[in-house]
């Protein structure tokens, strides 16, 4: 009897710790199964990664479809053809909306994402942004001077082509800004002769401005004659080939003798008649097939002027440039001072339009003979603005200069 009382004890002592230990199996999965569900579908869960990862990598798809697109609707002239953009696109497996575009900006909707593209070709989804490398094997690296056989090109905030035996300077590699060239590599320091690219596109006018009121130019003034370079039989159709030109950043500044630069701190070149600025000009870059080098001509000197107006522009010193007003903080000294010397006549990282020396041009005034040509800006003695223009009689004085500028061939 004692036997079979103690047997049933044991048997209901095991039978507890069966219950315990399934009771603390069951807690322990369900923690686990908590770990997991939360390893899975929390905010870093798996799955919440995984569908993050994926709608990541649909929008890049979405992206890289349009980017190719774009890549293949420039034309020769490096713009992009709408015509031949909307064609890419509408051929472009999961695009909709491609018929609707007849400008720059557009948007099209690709596998369901919104996708846009600005007017320089940059390609934009949600937060992700690209830039889509334009269709040339060439691009300029800012600091490191072009070789081979082919100008390069370079893409910020507009377009800009950089020659063979040139060099972007590093910090000033904005077109709207002002994109400055060198040809000394890196040239940070001012040591290279310096150029200043002025865009000129298909909906830029390529005329002279009459409308400033300080000017004097008469009903038959005209182009000059012999100041384009070799090889260039006309100005307009040189500049809109190259959808732009360069303008020396100072003013025409003389090393030794007769050796030209645009150099800061050079001295200016004075005392130069009209046409030996046109004969002069010519001369820098005589040995180089990649551009070619004149006398600024009065066309070229108002476009410029446009484009540092197209929007308030802030001089050296922080103040706001206006072409048409006289500031006489650029008007400067006793004498004409050297190239650069002045910050208050610095925009768009061009130096000495206003104030320093006169500045000839290549244009005549066909309604006086005692001022057959013109210049242009004002000088440290008389305070003009960078729109005056006014007739000259073409001789060599101390107040007189000139820009010159790169046709890009």
């Amino acid at each position: 009897m004692k036997r079979m009382k103690k047997t049933i004890e044991e048997k209901t002592a095991n039978k507890g710790i069966t219950l315990i230990a399934l009771v603390i199996t069951i807690i322990i999965l369900l923690m686990l199964a908590g770990v997991a569900i939360a390893t899975l579908t929390g905010e870093n869960g798996i799955l919440t990664k995984a569908k993050t990862t994926k709608n990541k990598t649909d929008e890049a798809s979405a992206r890289e479809k349009v980017k190719i697109a774009v890549m293949g609707s420039y034309g020769a002239d490096e713009k992009i053809d709408i015509n031949e953009l909307k064609g890419n696109l509408q051929q472009t497996e999961g695009v909709t909306g491609a018929e609707n575009i007849t400008e720059l900006p557009a948007k099209v909707t690709v596998d369901g994402y919104e996708v846009n593209i600005d007017e320089n070709g940059k390609v934009t989804v949600g937060n992700q942004t690209d830039r889509p490398t334009p269709p040339v094997s060439n691009i300029a690296v800012p600091g490191e001077i072009v070789t081979g056989d082919e100008n390069k090109t370079y893409i910020k905030n507009g377009t800009a082509i950089i020659p063979v035996g040139f060099a972007i300077v590093p910090g000033a590699d904005d077109v709207e800004e002002g994109l400055v060239i060198s040809d000394v590599a890196n040239d940070t320091e001012n040591v290279g002769n310096q150029f200043v690219w002025i865009p000129v596109t298909d909906e830029t006018p390529y005329v002279r401005n009459t409308s400033y009121g300080d000017a004097k130019i008469s009903a038959k003034a005209r182009d000059d004659t012999d100041y384009l370079p070799d090889g260039i039989t006309d100005e307009e159709t040189a500049v809109r080939n190259a959808k732009g030109f360069y303008i020396s950043r100072y003013e025409a500044g003389k090393e030794g003798t007769n050796t030209l630069v645009s150099k800061k701190g050079a001295k200016v070149w004075t005392n130069i008649t009209q046409v030996n600025a046109k004969a002069t000009a010519k001369t820098m870059y005589s040995s180089n097939t990649y551009v070619k080098s004149a006398l600024i001509s009065g066309i070229q000197w108002d476009v410029t002027i446009a484009f540092i107006s197209n929007k308030p522009r802030l001089d050296g010193t922080n103040k706001t440039y206006d072409i048409m007003k006289v500031d006489s903080s650029r008007h400067v000294g006793s004498s004409v001072a050297i190239a650069g010397n002045n910050e208050a006549d610095k925009v768009c990282n061009i130096y000495d339009l206003e104030g320093n020396a006169w500045e000839y041009v290549a244009e005549k005034n066909g309604s006086t003979e005692s001022g057959p040509v013109i210049a242009r800006g004002g000088t440290y003695e008389y305070s003009m603005p960078v729109s005056r223009r006014d007739d000259s009689n073409g001789q060599a004085y101390n107040q007189y200069s000139f820009h010159l500028v790169l046709y890009v061939v």
